[in-house]
């Protein structure tokens, strides 16, 4: 197969050499092999911001032990538990919050970050919307659209979020909480 020359900046010549070092690899190896895969995930729809994004939500999910199934029946375990011990389940979430917060700090170290973070990822979770804007005087309002298809998850997941947040030191100055949608003010 005949060899085409590239033209890329030194740094990136050098980091894709050291790369291809340390991965016991030939540079053509390694670039080759780089390419074909962006350039089939491009082909296919992706952009490279994406890519990136992707890269990171997968560390996160990997080091937090993430297990996918799908939402309605998540829902559906939520009421069931929500019925026989609602303050044990309502408990669980806040530690949840409190445990993730620990991980998240290593890719957000304050809310604006967070909130960066969850712009960047809302389409990989089971939320339709989450829009958050300072409105000054170190005060956010969030909202949250799409949390859970039964009140019961809402309530979980709001309360997960508030104890998140809460890690970060902020404090939650009022709630609004319906199926499906979490509305709150915060100041940090």
């Amino acid at each position: 197969m005949p060899r085409t020359s590239l033209a890329v900046d030194d740094g990136i010549a050098q980091e894709l050499a050291n790369l291809a070092r340390e991965k016991k690899m030939t540079l053509y190896a390694l670039v080759n092999e780089i390419l074909d895969t962006c350039t089939k995930l491009l082909k296919e729809g992706a952009d490279v911001k994406t890519l990136g994004n992707l890269w990171l939500i997968h560390k996160i999910l990997t080091e937090i032990e993430t297990v996918v199934i799908p939402a309605d029946f998540m829902d559906s375990l939520i009421a069931d538990i929500w019925r026989y011990n609602k303050d044990e389940l309502i408990e669980k979430f806040r530690t949840l919050g409190s445990e993730l917060s620990s991980l998240l700090k290593l890719y957000a170290n304050d809310v604006d970050e967070l909130l960066e973070l969850a712009r960047t990822y809302v389409k990989y979770l089971p939320i339709k919307n989450l829009e958050a804007r300072f409105v000054g005087n170190g005060i956010y309002e969030i909202g949250l659209v799409g949390v859970g298809r039964r009140i019961e998850s809402t309530v979980c997941v709001a309360e997960f979020l508030k104890s998140l947040l809460s890690s970060y030191g902020s404090e939650i100055l009022d709630e609004d909480i319906s199926k499906g949608v979490i509305r709150m003010r915060i100041r940090c």
